[in-house]
């Protein structure tokens, strides 16, 4: 008796809320709290021995929790410039008590040769939450990405936001470069 009366309860409660206007609105709320940003705004320019790179294919891909593979991609244009928006996903974890983990890798492909841009683990999962200077240089203030990428550079270990490491020939301002 005691679950069909909690079932009827439960039941009743659905009908009503879901016949009431803002139905649509709390779902678009619930449904916009499990949106994580994988990779914040990200643009660059890609150079061989000092010169614009035209052409070249920048491939960026993000993994969260180890689930899902997100991959987009762009072409530098004739003075070796490329752009990205936010990637964004919609991920049910994120509505759980637990701390997603993105895996994020930046592969630049020139004449048949990959170059690994940028790699890192561990970011937050917020808009430009890969390069909060808290880490590089004590403030608080957010970094935008904005990457210079020689194919001729070595690749490095850089400081990323909290305790994370970018590994890849790309640089940007205010970076620090690890032993």
């Amino acid at each position: 008796m005691k679950n069909k009366k909690y079932t009827l309860t439960l039941i009743s409660i659905t009908l009503f809320l879901s016949f009431l206007p803002f139905r649509t609105v709390l779902a678009m709320s619930i449904f916009d709290s499990m949106k994580v940003n994988l990779f914040s705004e990200m643009k660059g320019i890609v150079t061989l021995h000092g010169e614009p790179v035209a052409g070249a294919l920048i491939s960026r891909t993000a993994i969260p929790n180890n689930d899902r593979e997100y991959t987009d991609s762009t072409i530098t244009d004739s003075e070796g410039r490329f752009y990205f928006g936010p990637m964004e996903a919609h991920i049910l974890l994120k509505l759980l008590p637990t701390q997603i983990v993105i895996d994020q890798k930046v592969v630049i492909e020139h004449q048949n040769k990959q170059h690994l841009a940028w790699k890192t683990s561990g970011v937050s999962g917020r808009d430009k939450g890969e390069l909060n200077e808290i880490a590089i240089i004590g403030t608080n203030k957010e970094i935008d990405i904005n990457l210079n990428c020689e194919l001729t550079a070595k690749e490095t270990d850089k400081a990323g936001a909290y305790v994370t490491v970018i590994s890849g020939i790309c640089n940007w301002n205010r970076q620090k470069i690890l032993d």
